[in-house]
């Protein structure tokens, strides 16, 4: 059982461990803007009462990935935690495949969880693009993470270009099953969770958006890139166009400043709808955001922090 803070709702949520005999080990949930209330609520199903703010989250996916020495254990959601990042909420699961405490014990190896990841627009409905492990064991002798790996709340941190995601890991021993822990860190690059993708040419279209400010960020690995600015109806806006984009070739940046050559400013399309389109040569689209600042302050939630970010766990000057 774990809790954490969703900004988005501005309440506290508890990750409860909870089983039925369905699903085995899922995950129920509660929660409430007082902390210690929260606490209190998730302490009555400790005692075996039923409580109307604690209902049944989510059960394990007909999609998880059995253990493959012993494909006959249903997989389950060992642990789930979460944290903001920019404008959504990432989950981390530790996924469970087996075997059992008892079986583990007798053989004397580590049961496997591993972290998978998700994220969600509430805080509530978490989507999952992939049931690949993002934090996997590794078991050969003598690897820290040999089985037993569980999330660890409050990453990623951001440090630099990177993001840090922490984990457990049990090493393989003959003194106790589980124990032997360590942490470990996997890298990321900043946003680098997926990319819009080309190995030629290729031209990226969005929805219609609506924004404020006046400094064109991209986060972006190309040979070359450009960038054009339309009305809602498709239209290029005159100033904004591909060719008056200035050139940004073998670009790689998590912080890139897009100009214009004619000097027009973003702040005369504030509020009004537009579509953005991007011109990739060879390259990955990772992000885009429009910031008031040109040093390229997103605006958004910086998960647990890092070096040089804003103390109150939001990306402004």
């Amino acid at each position: 059982t774990t809790a954490f803070y969703n900004p988005f709702t501005q309440k506290w949520a508890i990750s409860l461990r909870q089983g039925s005999k369905a699903d085995g080990r899922s995950r129920g949930y509660l929660e409430n803007e007082d902390p210690e209330m929260a606490v209190s609520v998730a302490h009555s199903l400790a005692k075996g009462i039923k409580d109307k703010n604690i209902v049944l989250w989510f059960t394990p996916s007909d999609k998880e990935l059995p253990h493959p020495e012993f494909p006959d254990v249903r997989p389950a959601i060992y642990n789930f935690d979460a944290m903001p990042y920019e404008s959504v909420m990432l989950g981390f699961y530790a996924m469970w495949k087996g075997p059992e405490n008892d079986l583990c014990g007798k053989l004397g190896i580590q049961k496997r969880n591993e972290i998978g990841m998700g994220y969600s627009r509430d805080g509530f409905h978490f989507y999952r693009p992939s049931y690949e492990p993002v934090m996997g064991v590794n078991e050969t002798e003598g690897a820290w993470n040999w089985g037993n790996m569980q999330s660890v709340i409050g990453v990623p941190l951001i440090v630099g270009d990177s993001l840090y995601l922490y984990s457990s890991g049990r090493m393989k021993n003959k003194v106790m099953w589980d124990g032997f822990t360590s942490t470990g860190l996997a890298t990321l690059r900043r946003d680098g969770f997926v990319s819009m993708h080309t190995d030629t040419e290729g031209v990226l279209v969005t929805e219609k958006i609506k924004f404020d400010g006046n400094h064109f960020f991209v986060n972006a690995q190309a040979k070359d890139l450009q960038v054009e600015i339309m009305d809602e109806n498709g239209n290029v806006i005159t100033g904004f166009s591909r060719e008056d984009c200035k050139e940004m070739n073998d670009l790689n940046s998590t912080k890139q400043l897009v100009t214009w050559k004619s000097g027009k400013k973003l702040a005369a399309l504030s509020g009004k709808i537009v579509k953005v389109k991007f011109y990739v040569t060879c390259g990955d689209l990772y992000a885009f955001w429009i910031s008031p600042w040109d040093t390229g302050e997103s605006r958004g939630y910086t998960g647990g922090g890092g070096p040089g970010l804003n103390p109150w766990g939001i990306d402004i000057k």
